[in-house]
């Protein structure tokens, strides 16, 4: 398989954090909207596509395996019957690879390396019915970051990563895990909260509980560096009608009723004062949460803010809200959980407004792993085949504490905004 460095345009919300340049905060700055301004982060040009990170390096590899698909209790005909279909519906194969690839998530992470979760194409070498059971070789390309924190504790540079092998347990039917093996593989969880969704993410194949058929090939291996560059948003995209649309989402840390004292809602009013004191006004015109709008050097700056009572209100209707906000504003700021990589509304491509360009914040723990090639590949078309030619993902590569995501918000949309007024120049 030939290999092809690619270049996302993933850029790093700690990155921005990392770089504050308190020297923009001269005099007028500050009397126009207080201490805010002096976040900004100047810049010194503009490019389109590429990946940016301080503090991590991406590397990309190969994830490869065997799957044993158990068609035992089919009959003859319909053990063949299933091999075709799978033969020909590669999006079935690349959906059970992804099954697998999650369940090296812990073993890799204890090598420092924390795995894009999704899976990308897959190349399939073979798929065979053998005695009562399908057999799918594979390969899959698939990016990984390394934190360079990390890296120095164990006194490794990424370079000497480039060709390493990691053999890793994953289950050789990825199927259904809890329903046919239970809490025997899995450790670390709350009792009653263990399900197919999250399994993955306790999984333990060193349990001597663990009686699970493993693949006998399952490995990781590192293929390449990929080159790091300065980055900047879209913003001649994002300017062209005059006005920029942004939505920020704040959900609330603790299970159960919402509270004052919860940090996601202590969060939210932070970023509302904050809202303010930039001389953004409340209008009317949202259904669900408050919308904040100021003009600025002739562009209109529409932020809507969602609160974690907001979010309570919805109930089940949550998902949805999600959805309509994503297909309505350019910026998307979403602090809260990662759910185990569950947001399904930004694996749709029918949830993103056709032909606009956006920028999503997923202000989640290890948000990497979970949503960076989910968005892109919901987003890809013919045309765009990577899927980055509308969209830009800033992600977290730590955990993201919610005492942290008020700020991290702030600084982001703050440099956003800024770059927009001036079209990315100074």
């Amino acid at each position: 398989m030939s290999m092809r460095l690619k270049r996302n345009p993933v850029l790093m919300a700690v990155l921005l954090l990392a770089t504050v340049c308190v020297a923009c905060a001269d005099d007028a700055l500050e009397a126009e909207s207080g201490l805010l301004e002096d976040t900004l982060v100047p810049t010194a040009g503009k490019a389109d596509t590429a990946y940016f990170s301080n503090l991590a390096t991406e590397l990309e590899g190969e994830f490869s395996a065997t799957m044993r698909l158990d068609v035992s209790d089919l009959s003859e005909a319909e053990q063949v019957a299933e091999q075709e279909r799978l033969a020909m519906n590669l999006f079935q194969v690349r959906r059970l690879a992804g099954e697998q690839l999650k369940l090296a998530k812990g073993q890799l992470n204890a090598e420092k390396l924390h795995l894009n979760l999704t899976a990308d194409a897959v190349d399939v070498d073979r798929i065979e019915l053998i005695d009562g059971t399908i057999e799918i070789g594979y390969r899959i390309s698939v990016e990984t970051l390394v934190t360079q924190k990390e890296l120095r504790q164990e006194g490794i540079v990424p370079g000497d990563l480039v060709d390493a092998v990691y053999p890793v347990s994953v289950a050789a039917d990825p199927r259904e895990l809890f329903e046919r093996h239970g809490e025997t593989c899995a450790k670390g969880f709350h009792d009653g909260d263990l399900n197919n969704e999250n399994f993955f993410y306790y999984f333990d194949p060193s349990l001597t509980t663990c009686a699970m058929d493993m693949a006998e090939d399952a490995q990781f291996r590192v293929n390449a560096l990929l080159p790091a560059t300065d980055t900047f948003p879209e913003y001649d995209r994002l300017v062209e009608d005059r006005r920029v649309t942004a939505a920020v989402i704040f959900g609330a840390a603790e299970n159960g009723p919402v509270y004052g004292g919860d940090w996601g809602v202590m969060m939210w009013r932070t970023f509302e004062v904050n809202l303010r004191m930039a001389r953004f006004t409340l209008v009317e015109g949202v259904s669900v949460g408050r919308r904040f709008v100021r003009t600025k050097d002739g562009l209109e700056q529409v932020v809507d803010v969602i609160s974690p009572y907001d979010l309570e209100d919805q109930g089940d209707n949550g998902v949805g809200l999600f959805t309509e906000l994503l297909g309505s504003h350019e910026i998307l700021f979403y602090n809260g959980h990662s759910f185990y990589g569950s947001l399904d509304v930004l694996s749709h491509a029918e949830n993103y407004p056709a032909d606009t360009y956006q920028i999503l914040f997923m202000n989640s723990c290890w948000s990497y792993e979970y949503y960076t090639r989910q968005v892109a590949t919901a987003r890809a078309t013919e045309s765009d085949p990577a899927g980055w030619g509308l969209v830009d993902v800033v992600n977290n590569t730590t955990y993201a504490h919610f005492a942290h995501m008020e700020d991290s918000s702030r600084v982001l949309l703050w440099n956003l905004l800024a770059g927009a007024e001036v079209g990315g120049v100074d």
